[in-house]
């Protein structure tokens, strides 16, 4: 994704089983599957010199491995909210006194300084049930937070003695806090371990500001599951589950743009995302529900909307991704009948 959320693509795709626990290995832990994630980024930057690229990660990816990984891959940033009270040593400041005996990540940071406020918008978080060995989660309504920052550099410490590099890691690590939250609401409260700057406020809105464009990652997964149905193939081998889920990835990020650019960048022509054909069969469409002409993009998304059941076109609040994936499916089958009664003419 782009820093302002508009995702560019998928860079791989894994494809894994959990194995029974008399086949459990190393490399079927689930820090493997995020160090691949740091290798593939890694050869990808070394393609595209001109870009930053940032690994943006959930509390999975809070392993030393990880941030021992990205020491030998510098071109790939790493940006990893915390899972825990992990131990983290303090800096050392060269001509001061020894720092005193480190202590939980929570205890040093809450100690630090207000660097900077911002207010996040959160979204809304459907509760879930215990199921299995996952555990129940609560739900949140949609909100604006009003959040702190602090920021502070710290020296991250393998987890177990046993790892075979045991040298600390020098770190930012930002606390984010919300000051207010609304009555019987959990408050925000995340530890961002990242290797980007966080010594000003800039840099650390900057930061907390990435972290919130992973959320679109699980917007992404819902197309996948609820729109696209993955979990619904009927191939019988793996081969062909492989290739029909890789299809959907892509159509499921084709879709999530459609309904970004139509939301962000409304100006755009729309050529840019639709065929020639996919014109033709939208202009038919604005004149038959008498829409304006699909000249932009936010005009051809209102057209693909119409046709998933938001009858309020370019007025009102803009169409979600459900409403897009519902719309473009029918789309689609217009597009192919089209193209068949083009084929018969000639």
């Amino acid at each position: 994704m782009t820093p302002t959320g508009l995702p560019l693509g998928v860079i791989s795709a894994r494809f894994d089983a959990p194995p029974s626990n008399s086949e459990r290995k190393p490399e079927h832990r689930k820090t493997e599957r995020w160090l691949e994630g740091v290798r593939h980024c890694a050869e990808v930057a070394r393609e595209l010199t001109d870009s930053q690229l940032i690994c943006v990660m959930d509390r999975e990816g809070d392993a030393y491995e990880i941030f021992a990984e990205q020491r030998t891959r510098p071109e790939v940033d790493l940006l990893v909210r915390a899972k825990g009270n992990r131990r983290i040593v303090p800096q050392r400041v060269a001509g001061k006194k020894p720092p005193p005996p480190p202590k939980s990540w929570l205890k040093t940071l809450q100690t630090a300084p207000i660097l900077a406020r911002m207010v996040v918008a959160i979204d809304r978080l459907t509760p879930r049930p215990k199921r299995s060995k996952r555990p129940a989660r609560p739900g949140r309504q949609k909100r604006r937070a009003s959040l702190v920052l602090r920021s502070q550099i710290v020296e991250l410490t393998p987890m177990t003695p046993q790892s075979q590099d045991s040298t600390p890691i020098r770190l930012t690590g930002i606390l984010v806090e919300e000051e207010c939250p609304p009555e019987n609401e959990p408050p925000i409260q995340w530890l961002l371990l990242t290797t980007l700057a966080g010594a000003t406020a800039e840099d650390c809105r900057r930061v907390v500001n990435y972290y919130a464009q992973r959320w679109r990652i699980g917007d992404w997964h819902r197309i996948i599951k609820s729109g696209c149905k993955i979990e619904e193939l009927a191939n019988r081998s793996a081969a062909r589950i492989k290739r029909a889920v890789a299809i959907n990835l892509v159509i499921a990020w084709r879709l999530y743009l459609m309904t970004l650019l139509g939301h962000d960048h409304p100006n755009l022509p729309p050529d840019i995302l639709f065929s020639e054909l996919e014109l033709k069969v939208l202009k038919a469409l604005a004149v038959k529900h008498r829409l304006e002409p699909p000249d932009s993009m936010v005009q051809a998304v209102a057209i693909i909307a119409r046709l998933g059941g938001h009858t309020r076109a370019l007025r009102g609040p803009p169409p979600g991704s459900q409403v897009i994936w519902q719309g473009y499916s029918d789309f689609t089958r217009l597009c192919t009948g089209y193209q068949l009664a083009l084929e018969k003419t000639t």
